[in-house]
């Protein structure tokens, strides 16, 4: 017998079937709230350095302003906005 199935044995008898028989479920990573908090800085610094935007096929200019209305919190672009500083973060160490 698993380790794993002596545990699930034993919980059955504190935690609800509904809860144990349920599908498992992931989670999701906070990068709405991260880009709004802690990584709003580096976010910043990438965005206002032209540097990173070198040989790749985004405006500047949109970028920033996409980051400004994450900021502002009217709209939640987190995906795009994340997708981007990916891109730019990726191209910054090849060059």
């Amino acid at each position: 017998l698993s380790n794993k199935y002596l545990l699930r044995k034993l919980a059955y008898r504190y935690i609800p079937r509904q809860i144990m028989d349920r599908p498992k479920r992931g989670f999701g990573v906070p990068i709405d709230d991260w880009l709004r908090g802690p990584l709003s800085g580096w976010a910043f610094e990438r965005l206002n350095n032209s540097d990173y935007f070198k040989d790749i096929p985004i405006n500047q200019s949109a970028a920033k302003s996409l980051f400004q209305l994450h900021q502002s919190g009217r709209r939640d672009v987190h995906p795009l906005l994340w997708a981007i500083l990916m891109l730019l973060e990726f191209n910054k160490r090849l060059q």
